[in-house]
């Protein structure tokens, strides 16, 4: 239970959304070893070599060739990306386009859909041209 009470604020400040209520209840259904383990690396937030078994996002984006939307969601609501991580990759990829998300965390279309949907109809219809 430590576990779960430690995470919970992680989920942002504020109203409790869909998102958050969405995150609560899968939070409540997952093994305490799990979420014990996020705790202890939450410190590290690049885990991605060693949660995803060598995913390596960096090399991927070397090999892309095709625009790219990346939503950033609101760190302080619970968004994953770091603005760290927004400029590493805009480094890399060629043709990007970032926008930030404010108080929209992890769950960005399950939270404010309509918000995430406007941006993302916006990069479409720039393709088209």
């Amino acid at each position: 239970m430590r576990a779960r009470a430690e995470i919970m604020p992680k989920l942002g400040d504020g109203p409790p959304t869909h998102g958050r209520r969405w995150m609560a209840r899968w939070l409540s259904q997952l093994d305490a070893a799990l979420i014990e383990q996020w705790i202890k690396n939450s410190e590290d937030r690049v885990i991605c070599s060693d949660y995803y078994g060598g995913y390596d996002p960096e090399n991927l984006f070397k090999n892309m060739s095709c625009p790219v939307l990346l939503l950033q969601a609101d760190a302080s609501s619970g968004g994953m990306m770091t603005d760290e991580h927004v400029e590493r990759a805009s480094n890399i990829l060629d043709e990007v386009v970032t926008v930030k998300l404010k108080d929209i965390g992890h769950g960005l279309y399950r939270e404010k859909t309509d918000e995430v949907l406007l941006p993302v109809l916006n990069f479409l219809e720039s393709l088209r041209t």
